[in-house]
């Protein structure tokens, strides 16, 4: 048998395959702790209607995910002092801050409401944290759907009303 002769031009690389929409590992853990943490933190919303014990647990969960979160996303925390700030960066970044924040004080502020975990520390500090505990889930609740809305409009294709209209030329006769 004879063999012919190959040309290097046949064995070029082939061209990289194209990014499936499959996610890999990390991104599906993500995608479950973001969406757990905002089913918890919807649940924590409505503490209210919760027993007192399943309120904290729920909070000591959130806490955990929100952790987990800033793991995740350290590559954003880390990119904060590089680069220039365009205007659009400068907003994204002030509400991404401003619920850390909110939320960090929200956190502190209910791990000293009184039934918590320590019952050694003054009384005073119960009342200022059970005033300021409240009004925090409620900037929390807004600026974390600032936030999240911020990837709903990213995510999606297309605009609501470019949808309307490209189904309302396929009902013309």
């Amino acid at each position: 048998m004879t063999e012919h002769p190959v040309s290097k031009s046949t064995h070029r690389k082939m061209p990289a395959e194209p990014r499936t929409s499959v996610p890999n590992r990390q991104e599906k853990l993500k995608r479950i702790v973001n969406k757990t943490l905002g089913i918890l933190f919807l649940l924590q919303a409505l503490g209210i209607f919760l027993p007192s014990r399943a309120h904290r647990i729920l909070g000591i969960l959130f806490c955990v995910l929100v952790v987990i979160h800033c793991i995740e996303h350290r590559k954003w925390f880390m990119a904060l002092c590089k680069g220039r700030y365009s205007q659009k960066r400068k907003e994204i970044t002030a509400k991404n801050l401003s619920l850390f924040a909110s939320i960090f004080i929200l956190v502190l502020c209910g791990f000293f409401i009184p039934g918590t975990t320590h019952t050694f520390l003054d009384q005073g500090m119960y009342s200022v944290a059970g005033k300021i505990h409240i009004p925090m889930a409620v900037i929390s609740l807004v600026l974390l759907c600032l936030h999240v809305r911020r990837f709903f409009k990213r995510n999606s294709k297309r605009p609501i009303s470019q949808e309307k209209n490209r189904n309302s030329l396929k009902r013309l006769p």
